[in-house]
């Protein structure tokens, strides 16, 4: 398995407020733009889905939401059991976490995306390189992804982590996500837009322990080195 060096940078201190000025400014572009209100179900628009009483709500491309009994659950705190419904993904894996790694100065920095998600607490979560269902990059396949390309280009030689994570069972059916880890130390790769930045594995353990702006798959791949 491998194990990453927490190794601080002489820099920190700058580095610490330029990242809190990145997070703070694309967190304001964010507020700015977006509204976000909670509605009534009736209100919704169904046109995209297949809804079968008997089965399932299915959305076309990406995954159903099915229903679930459980019997004699005596371990837990409803002992009879339960029903409820639960997400299904269309595929299994059903996501791909990936984040780009380089070393500077022997210190390693790994490239971290500003991303918004209705439902986060501050809206924005710092966020791995790529963050993908593969329903999404099946159904988005023309669209052109830097960071997807790059992946696929470098998968095979320059992957230091490669691992599946199974993701809440209470509310997912059986859903699992592949974490990785590209090392593209001395290669040259761009940021494509303001809402990705290099952070050094320092600062990124730190915020992680103090902060509730770290994702829960960076959370996760941080776990494992």
């Amino acid at each position: 398995m491998f194990k990453e060096n927490l190794i601080k940078p002489a820099n920190y201190r700058i580095e610490k407020k330029e990242f809190y000025k990145w997070y703070n400014q694309n967190l304001f572009k964010i507020k700015s733009k977006i509204e976000i209100r909670k509605k009534n179900f009736a209100s919704l628009d169904f046109v995209q889905w297949n809804v079968d009483q008997r089965k399932s709500i299915t959305s076309k491309d990406f995954y159903s939401i099915i229903a679930i009994d459980t019997k004699n659950s005596f371990s837990r705190e409803v002992k009879r059991g339960w029903s409820q419904p639960m997400i299904k993904e269309k595929y299994n894996p059903a996501g791909l976490i990936v984040l780009f790694r380089k070393e500077i100065n022997s210190v390693p920095y790994y490239l971290v995306n500003c991303k918004f998600e209705p439902g986060n607490i501050k809206l924005v979560h710092v966020s791995p390189t790529i963050q993908k269902t593969f329903s999404n990059i099946k159904f988005n396949k023309k669209i052109k992804d830097y960071y997807l390309k790059t992946y696929n280009k470098y998968r095979n030689k320059r992957t230091i982590l490669n691992t599946l994570v199974s993701e809440d069972g209470g509310r997912f059916y059986k859903k699992q996500s592949r974490n990785v880890i590209i090392d593209v130390t001395n290669k040259k790769i761009i940021k494509v837009d303001y809402s990705f930045k290099w952070v050094s594995f320092y600062l990124l353990k730190e915020i992680n322990s103090k902060s509730k702006i770290i994702n829960p798959h960076i959370r996760s791949i941080l776990s494992l080195i």
